[in-house]
């Protein structure tokens, strides 16, 4: 097995193959659950927190097709794979049977996604363990702010929901 890849379609091609492994017999909450790692503990907040992921993950996508127009790669080469993870992610309700989104996903498209990873560079980061502490505490503070402020604007018995302040290692998880 090659280096796993870290850059966009490397991230997409793990998170999808593990979409692609969840049983047909799920819900796709469910499904989309333990692919991204974003359990609740209610199933509004679990609904708002898999929402904001899968938004992530079109992002990505976003950035892999511009990624590909840069190397000027021949869009019959990607683009209809591309637009098969888009379409996994169109989803109207997550109550839905999961069969459905995964069957957009075909080793084909794995394989596509494996490619341009293998096209495009890794993402390098370059940050010293002290910025990333300094990052981390003012993520804290913002957090401690919201939490406040949220707690401030709604009726004291409401609960923040776990996906709106989630930790920042939750916001899209690697999936290995």
């Amino acid at each position: 097995m090659g280096k796993e890849r870290n850059n966009s379609a490397g991230r997409l091609s793990r998170i999808f193959e593990s979409a692609w492994r969840q049983g047909d017999q799920q819900i796709i909450i469910e499904a989309w659950s333990k692919v991204l790692g974003l359990e609740c503990k209610d199933q509004h907040s679990n609904s708002f927190a898999i929402s904001e992921a899968l938004s992530l993950v079109r992002v990505e996508i976003d950035h892999v097709q511009s990624q590909m127009e840069i190397l000027e790669t021949n869009s019959d080469l990607y683009a209809t794979y591309l637009q098969r993870c888009r379409n996994a992610l169109n989803i109207t309700n997550l109550q839905n049977n999961w069969a459905s989104p995964r069957a957009q996903i075909k080793e084909d498209t794995l394989l596509c996604l494996k490619f341009c990873a293998e096209l495009t560079e890794d993402e390098a980061v370059n940050l010293s363990n002290e910025e990333l502490e300094d990052i981390l505490q003012q993520i804290q503070r913002l957090r401690e702010t919201l939490e406040r402020v949220f707690k401030t604007l709604c009726q004291p018995d409401v609960t923040v929901p776990c996906g709106l302040l989630a930790a920042p290692q939750n916001v899209l998880p690697v999936v290995t």
